[in-house]
């Protein structure tokens, strides 16, 4: 069901504003084809127009054209998911709105003259009509090339959450969730500020928006050359000869791309069926299936056929006699390829954590930390029991505070590289590897530091001045009656029962069919009085959880086991995670002058520490 609120929404999107004035030409390529452009001299200047005369001084105030946003996804501060906002559901009261310094009513800087739903964008016309200390600041920064952004804010009315996994279509485009669609919200001002969410909107002078007509005509087939002549202030005669470059057939064979489909997405998508095995598998839960579908056509691409697709894709004409060098290089100078080879390496690192999730989390409670300064858990500080209330209504209160449980979190982390010649080689396989790998290795670690610290036992967690031991006592039915009485009998320091119960029953890999058995049997054997053997029932079928670990040591049938309660009512342990970060991290990263490669780093920020000591006993043979 849709959330009614009055939250107030604050997207900053990104925009490029550029001053008002005459704009400066760019020398004309020199070219071979020049021949082939017959340009008026007119057209040969930047695509402006002349001022025209007017009599009306509120004309002659410094005009904005802005982009506000594109529909698209957007990471909110405040807002702990990514948020859509659905423009049929936006109310604008009026063409006239604040434009403002970092949403502070108090920093004014103009007003908007007009607002418009057009497609898929919010667009906006502005003058910067206050004389105010900001507006001053904005006009004279805006000289100096300064890039600001834009943001509108909402008054949000209603929204909803879309699960994970969960597919849902607003402004004509598919989202996949996890996210929030606000479907209801009113614009109440456009501030100018410097954080963007929304990459693909835009800012210019109004002097420069028939420049941005006049390219967008000229190159709207090649969306990523129109970019870069608006950015670069291109003349209508190098856009002429950019469209008729970009219009060529290449010798090489070329893949068309549905204009509707996002093209990063199919070839991430490609590059991850080209990974195999549960990778591959995942491609259909996380993509929609338009996208599944066109991917598979590229899934035997190599390194650098996928380069040549990405500077084919952003207008860039390859020649098929170009070395491997060149191409990488080239390919690596656009935001396409790196920007794939990213998300890819991202989304195959996810995959593969998900198909090997640490053992550790399901008998620990998640917790998340804001920095590296130890991090101190609170519970009540004393028993909770309800009190009979006296007439005049005074209840006593119980207060949350310091328990001295603490965790810390550390990183941890590895730096990968692919060789030169595995690149010239086109070899996708070693790139393929490194987040497999980094997934693995950063589960190694978790477990290792969690499993580790269970068995070193610190500060005499289990201990028998805890009561939360068992000995002699080999993994059966009698000794796992021992080990759930030692917890059943836990109390809190007025002798109250705790409530606590154990859930899960971990155990090495020498006691992996043993704890099977005990959970899943109905009904045991055991030895009778004579050669014969009786059947019993297993009063702890279904009842705890086996949870088999390689981090344990393993001594066969003498091997040491525990018994761990829920950790979502009682937890024992916790792993720790820098601001709710559950998965590692891989970024790209520039390599040492020294070596000649392609270098990223994977990292995780985690700690693990021990808690209530009456919500996990161990068992010693």
């Amino acid at each position: 069901m849709p959330k009614t609120t009055k939250k107030f929404l604050r997207i900053r999107a990104k925009a490029r504003i550029r001053a008002q004035g005459p704009e400066d030409e760019l020398e004309d390529e020199e070219d071979e084809n020049e021949n082939e452009v017959a340009a008026q001299d007119e057209e040969s200047q930047p695509a402006t127009e002349e001022p025209q005369p007017t009599d009306n001084a509120a004309s002659e105030l410094r005009k904005i054209q802005i982009v506000a946003y594109t529909g698209g996804t957007m990471i909110v501060e405040g807002w702990p998911l990514p948020v859509v906002v659905d423009l049929d559901g936006l109310e604008i009261p009026t063409s006239s709105l604040p434009i403002r310094y970092a949403h502070d009513e108090y920093a004014g800087i103009g007003h908007t003259t007009n607002i418009a739903i057009e497609g898929n964008e919010i667009v906006a016309n502005a003058v910067v009509s206050r004389d105010t200390e900001y507006s001053r600041d904005f006009l004279s920064s805006i000289e100096n090339g300064f890039p600001w952004k834009a943001s509108v804010g909402l008054e949000v009315v209603e929204y909803r959450e879309i699960p994970d996994g969960a597919e849902v279509e607003v402004n004509g485009q598919s989202f996949t969730g996890p996210l929030y669609v606000v479907d209801l919200a009113v614009l109440r001002e456009i501030s100018i500020v410097d954080v963007p969410a929304d990459i693909g909107t835009s800012v210019v002078a109004a002097k420069a928006a028939r420049r941005v007509e006049i390219v967008k005509r000229i190159l709207g087939k090649y969306p990523h050359l129109a970019e870069r002549a608006i950015q670069e202030n291109w003349s209508t005669k190098k856009c002429q000869l950019a469209a008729i470059r970009a219009s060529r057939p290449s010798s090489q064979v070329v893949h068309a791309f549905d204009a509707s489909l996002d093209t990063t997405e199919v070839l991430t998508a490609a590059v991850m069926l080209r990974a195999g095995g549960s990778v591959a598998k995942s491609v259909e839960k996380k993509f929609a299936p338009r996208i599944v579908d066109a991917a598979s056509k590229y899934r035997n691409l190599g390194l650098l056929q996928l380069a040549r697709e990405c500077l084919r894709m952003e207008g860039h004409r390859v020649d098929p006699y170009s070395s491997p060098t060149d191409v990488i290089r080239a390919a690596f100078s656009v935001r396409s390829f790196p920007n794939l080879l990213r998300e890819s390496a991202y989304r195959i690192l996810v995959s593969t954590y998900e198909t090997m999730p640490p053992t550790c989390l399901r008998v620990a409670r998640v917790v998340e930390t804001t920095n590296f300064m130890p991090h101190t858990l609170a519970r009540l500080n004393a028993f909770a029991q309800f009190e009979r209330v006296p007439p005049n209504g005074s209840i006593a209160q119980e207060r949350i505070g310091d328990t001295g449980w603490q965790v810390k979190v550390d990183t941890y982390g590895r730096l990968f590289t692919i060789t030169h010649q595995d690149v010239i080689n086109d070899d996708l396989g070693a790139f393929l590897a490194i987040p497999q790998e980094a997934a693995r290795g950063a589960i190694i670690a978790l477990e290792n530091l969690f499993w580790s610290t269970i068995v070193a036992n610190p500060g005499n967690f289990f201990s028998t001045a805890n009561a939360n031991v068992v000995t002699g006592a080999p993994l059966t039915i009698p000794n796992l009656d021992r080990a759930v009485e030692r917890m059943l009998a836990q109390t809190d320091q007025f002798g109250q029962p705790v409530f606590v119960k154990p859930s899960f029953l971990v155990v090495p890999v020498g006691l992996k069919a043993t704890a099977e058995n005990l959970f899943s049997a109905v009904t045991i054997v055991i030895a009778g009085n004579s050669d014969r053997t009786l059947p019993v029932t297993n009063a702890y079928a279904g009842q705890f959880e086996p949870v088999v670990t390689q981090y344990l040591p393993t001594n066969g049938a003498n091997s040491t086991w525990y018994l761990v309660a829920d950790p979502a009512t009682t937890p024992a342990f916790a792993v720790a995670f820098l601001r709710g970060q559950e998965t590692p991290i891989i970024e790209e990263v520039q390599p040492s002058p020294q070596f000649l490669g392609y270098s990223v780093r994977a990292y995780w920020y985690f700690g693990v520490a021990l808690l209530d000591h009456r919500a996990a006993v161990r068992a010693t043979p």
